[in-house]
């Protein structure tokens, strides 16, 4: 039996696919680590295979013709499944031999050693970035990034899967000795008449913690901002002001608590889910394995620090 459409080669679909998302044969060239003549040639060939021109080269950038983005939506759906196969043989039969992940800054003292440990088996190299949520998403969609361990759901989350691994409420951070700050209209006061030491309007986290002032209609006096979880702690303990923070983030700075108090945040609540996040179907099993390692390395290492620092019921720390 005749089948001609065993000529076609995935190397050829993937450049393809690569030429349509870069618009340019030499921007595709440096994507996927060919000379722009291997483009032209696997370009030549899909051409010559299908009979028509695939490539509409007058406009600038270049796009798919019609039938051009009929071979595109199909190619970009056999390259997924093929990834899918390989990841899930590979992982059955031994180690990935890197994985590139991405990861908030809170979580790089207490989470990352135990958690590289515990997929040690199944992956044997890592490659770890730090970076603020946005930066995260940027680089796992350009393809620099595999896996993120992110802060909150990315909520127009075309393409990619998520899994929750942890729920945690926010805390208010104050100077020891600091008044009850009871409730909200307390709180209100207090808030608008000490200085509020903030994390990055740049980072997730303090944009969330921003927004939520405003819709409390606090407008605090920005006197100190820092990028580092380890700064805003620090301040607070050495009397500067107040601040909110999840309690992953405070558990990396432990030995900035001596002189600060933890309360439960006395108004609305506001929480933060740390999410394993992955392009969908390109890793197969493994980021739903590795959302189950994080939860057994945030039960096993964060819970007793948790229960020494907050003043919560542990049952508000969601797994």
């Amino acid at each position: 039996m005749d089948k001609p459409f065993l000529a076609l080669h995935m190397r050829e679909l993937a450049t393809f696919v690569a030429i349509c998302e870069r618009g340019s044969l030499s921007e595709a060239a440096r994507d996927i680590g060919i000379t722009p003549s291997g483009v032209s040639h696997a370009l030549a060939e899909l051409e010559r295979h299908f009979g028509a021109s695939l490539l509409d080269r007058s406009h600038r950038p270049s796009v798919p013709t019609v039938l051009g983005d009929i071979v595109r939506r199909h190619a970009e759906m056999l390259i997924r499944q093929a990834r899918t196969m390989d990841t899930e043989v590979r992982l059955g039969g031994g180690a990935l031999p890197n994985l590139r992940i991405g990861l908030i800054e809170s979580l790089a003292v207490h989470f990352l050693p135990r958690f590289i440990h515990g997929l040690s088996k199944r992956v044997r190299g890592f490659s770890i970035a730090t970076d603020f949520n946005s930066g995260l998403r940027r680089r796992l969609q350009e393809r620099t990034l595999d896996l993120l361990i992110a802060a909150n759901f990315f909520e127009d989350a075309g393409g990619l899967e998520q899994h929750e691994v942890l729920d945690e409420p926010f805390l208010l951070l104050v100077p020891r000795g600091a008044p009850s700050l009871a409730d909200a209209s307390e709180f209100k006061d207090y808030a608008q008449t000490v200085p509020f030491v903030r994390n990055s309007p740049n980072s997730d986290l303090g944009q969330r913690i921003e927004r939520h002032l405003r819709r409390m209609r606090i407008e605090p006096d920005h006197a100190y901002t820092f990028d580092s979880v380890d700064s805003v702690t620090a301040m607070v303990g050495n009397g500067f002001g107040w601040a909110m923070l999840p309690p992953t983030s405070v558990a990396r700075s432990l030995n900035h608590l001596s002189n600060t108090e933890l309360r439960r945040f006395p108004g609305p609540e506001i929480r933060r889910t740390i999410t394993i996040v992955a392009r969908n179907g390109e890793l197969g099993a493994l980021p739903a394995l590795i959302a189950d390692a994080s939860r057994s390395v945030f039960k096993e290492i964060y819970l007793p620090i948790f229960k020494e620092m907050m003043p919560h019921d542990l049952s508000e720390i969601r797994f």
